[in-house]
């Protein structure tokens, strides 16, 4: 997925990439959730062997995981303000 990247869209859009990835490894670790954080990890080590973003199987499934597991987070921050 990298060397992809890469050579797709250019050296901008890898570091893009590599900001996404990392923002949400920082995301998860100062919410501590850990099950996005181990999802996250599986999709970066996956993405070293498969173009992760070019299968259906990949992108569904953590894009769908990742989505409900950050509503999840921002839900549980928002009920912790209110209360």
């Amino acid at each position: 997925q990298y060397l992809q990247t890469t050579l797709e869209i250019g050296v901008q859009g890898m570091v893009v990439l590599l900001l996404i990835f990392i923002s949400a490894l920082i995301f998860s670790w100062k919410n501590k959730n850990w099950i996005l954080f181990l999802l996250t990890l599986a999709f970066i080590f996956n993405s070293f062997f498969e173009s992760m973003f070019q299968r259906e199987s990949g992108i569904v499934f953590f894009s769908f995981w990742m989505c409900i597991l950050l509503v999840y987070s921002n839900s549980k921050k928002i009920k912790s303000v209110i209360l």
